[in-house]
């Protein structure tokens, strides 16, 4: 009978020695480089969000499907890492199986629409896999429309060249401030939105695709979140000359890290992406960063009140779903200082909706944005790209 577990090994790459061959890198891992993979350590042990693991898939969910980084690792040009800025989202997805060996990253979900899952604080010979980027955790609750996710086994944990245990926060771009900066001729605009689902990542990508239409350029980068390359693709389809987001600052998942960090890494991506922008020639530059989940969620207020992005932010785009929402939500902007928000989502593209939330917040100067028809947003955003 096979043995269920990878006992230590001498540190060598155990990347294209075999052992691997066959084992589906996730989403979560692709910045963390194939010669940093060298030992195998005991699955007893406490996981720490960003701990890398094998895993092996022994029941699935209602999403069968697994998401991997490109490019390969036998890429001698890469070294098998994804860039930390890139021109292009390179992903694929791949179909799971029970059997199938992933390696994935430790970390927690926060999604009102799914589910909230936590790092375990005991060791776990079994977690949930909770998103399709490759992050495993334990689901602490479910929204009960939605079906169970895949459960993987433990299989082993990663450690680097010393013995220490591998972890993907040990992996993100060097000299980048995280310091509030003077942005200069760079633009930024924040998107967030009432709750999951209220077409923040549409709102993101058809301002990128205003920007472009109108001869300048623009970067976009999503700071919070559960790992996926899904949402930054969907953001640089606007036609963006840039993307990042939080996982190359070696974060699966934002969930459960603190105001303090939360704020570090939101100016650690900004300033990231505003050295890209700042190299562009001729042109007025826009950096837009869009904030998962909604105004209740913790890290959504710590960074929406720090007075700093307040100053740093040329605008704000506020997604919601219906007028009773985004009533809700000016109101709460407006008591953290944000008094010039644009509507966008789903009610700004109903004449209809608009007039509800012009009645029901009593402001008939209100700025909409409708993400779906993007023909004359310029003149709509009401100030001057």
């Amino acid at each position: 009978m096979k043995s269920s577990r990878i006992h230590s090994k001498t540190p060598s790459s155990v990347v294209g020695s075999g052992d691997l061959e066959h084992v589906i890198r996730t989403a979560v891992v692709s910045r963390v480089p194939r010669e940093a993979f060298c030992t195998y350590e005991d699955r007893a042990r406490i996981p720490r969000l960003g701990d890398v693991v094998l895993v092996e898939v022994v029941e699935l969910g209602e999403d069968d499907r697994i998401e991997v980084g490109c490019p390969r690792w036998d890429d001698p040009e890469s070294r098998g890492v994804v860039p930390f800025v890139q021109t292009v989202v390179s992903f694929a997805t791949l179909s799971l199986a029970v059997g199938r060996r992933l390696i994935c990253a430790v970390g927690g979900r926060y999604a009102t629409d799914y589910l909230l899952a936590e790092v375990p604080d005991r060791p776990q010979e079994h977690l949930d896999l909770v998103t399709f980027g490759g992050v495993v955790g334990t689901v602490a609750s479910s929204n009960t429309r939605r079906g169970r996710v895949a459960k993987v086994r433990v299989v082993a944990f990663f450690a680097d060249a010393s013995g220490e245990i591998l972890n993907t926060r040990s992996f993100s771009p060097r000299g980048v401030s995280a310091n509030p900066s003077d942005l200069g001729k760079v633009r930024l605009a924040i998107v967030t939105g009432g709750a999951m689902e209220a077409g923040k990542t549409t709102a993101g990508a058809a301002f990128t695709r205003v920007v472009a239409g109108t001869g300048n350029e623009a970067w976009v980068g999503k700071v919070t979140g559960c790992g996926s390359f899904r949402d930054p693709h969907r953001l640089a389809a606007g036609g963006a000359r840039g993307t990042s987001e939080f996982m190359a600052f070696g974060y699966p998942s934002t969930h459960g890290i603190s105001s303090e960090e939360v704020r570090t890494l939101f100016w650690r991506l900004v300033n990231l992406l505003a050295g890209d922008a700042r190299q562009a020639a001729g042109v007025a530059p826009w950096i837009v960063i869009e904030i998962a989940d909604g105004l209740a969620q913790p890290q959504t207020a710590a960074l929406l009140t720090d007075p700093s992005i307040r100053q740093a932010a040329s605008t704000l785009l506020y997604a919601a779903y219906d007028s009773m929402s985004a009533q809700a939500g000016l109101r709460q902007l407006g008591e953290w200082g944000w008094n010039q928000a644009i509507v966008t989502g789903p009610v700004a593209s109903s004449a209809l909706g608009r007039q509800e939330v012009r009645e029901l917040s009593g402001r008939q100067t209100l700025t909409f944005f409708d993400s779906l028809s993007p023909s004359a947003e310029q003149d709509t955003l009401g100030f001057k790209l």
